[in-house]
C-alpha cells in the first residue's frame, strides 16, 4: 500500500510532461522525500521477512512492486488526461458535470 503512494510523483511528472506545469525545487525535493520514504519502507519490509532461500520471495516482491508502479502510473496518466479533458474544452461546468452524472448512470 505504501507503494502506491508514488502516484503522487506520477501526477508530478505526468502533470509537467502534458499540462506544461512547472515544479518548483520545493516540490522537486519534497518528491524526493517521498521516493525516499517509499524506497526505506520496501527496504525495510523486504529484510524483515523473507523465506528461507529468499529466492521466491525476492522475485515475488519485484513483481508486487512492479505491479504496483504500474498501477499507480496508469491511474496518474489517468487523472492528468481528464484534468486535460475538462480544462481543454469550452463546454461550461454544470453541462459537464451533467454529462458526467449521465455517463456514471449509464455504467
Amino acid at each position: 500500500a505504501v507503494t502506491y503512494q508514488t502516484k503522487v510523483f506520477w501526477v508530478a511528472i505526468c502533470s509537467a510532461i502534458f499540462l506544461g506545469k512547472r515544479i518548483t525545487g520545493n516540490q522537486w525535493a519534497a518528491l524526493a522525500m517521498l521516493m525516499a520514504g517509499v524506497c526505506a519502507v520496501q527496504y525495510q519490509s523486504s529484510t524483515g521477512s523473507a523465506d528461507k532461500d529468499g529466492l521466491g520471495s525476492f522475485s515475488q516482491r519485484a513483481t508486487g512492486v512492479c505491479m504496483l508502479l504500474g498501477a499507480a502510473l496508469c491511474s496518474s496518466l489517468a487523472a492528468v488526461s481528464f484534468e486535460k479533458l475538462l480544462k481543454g474544452s469550452a463546454v461550461d461546468m454544470w453541462t459537464r458535470n451533467l454529462q458526467l452524472a449521465v455517463f456514471s448512470i449509464l455504467c
